[in-house]
């Protein structure tokens, strides 16, 4: 799969996708984001799409639907991505979930994770 998580701090889980993102790969990120929210009352996201091909629209929703379910515990999501369809879903994300959202482009991901993290 192309997926690879790491962990800054003891709050903040990222992870990069190397591979379209489908239903299959958004299942293990949001396992993975479950046993950090389990540790934690609330953590931080960075999320980079490094293949740059879009999310399927279910990916998408579903996305959405798991971020609205948690919309209390994200402190800060980081989306670093070079499509435009990752910058309009970053939006959404900010209107429903309770957390500080921000879009950033791919040549600008050490600003993200200074960002995500500080």
């Amino acid at each position: 799969m192309g997926l690879r998580f790491f962990e800054l701090g003891d709050k903040v889980l990222g992870f990069v996708a190397t591979s379209k993102v489908n239903e299959q790969i958004l299942e293990e990120v949001h396992e993975e984001l479950e046993k950090r929210l389990k540790q934690h009352d609330k953590i931080r996201v960075y999320c980079e799409n490094a293949s740059g091909l879009p999310m399927s629209f279910k990916a998408t929703m579903e996305d959405l639907l798991f971020k609205m379910k948690y919309k209390d515990r994200f402190e800060k999501i980081a989306i670093v991505s070079d499509t435009y369809s990752d910058k309009l879903r970053t939006k959404a994300e900010c209107t429903f979930v309770r957390s500080q959202c921000h879009f950033f482009k791919c040549h600008n991901r050490t600003e993200a994770l200074q960002w995500v993290s500080s």
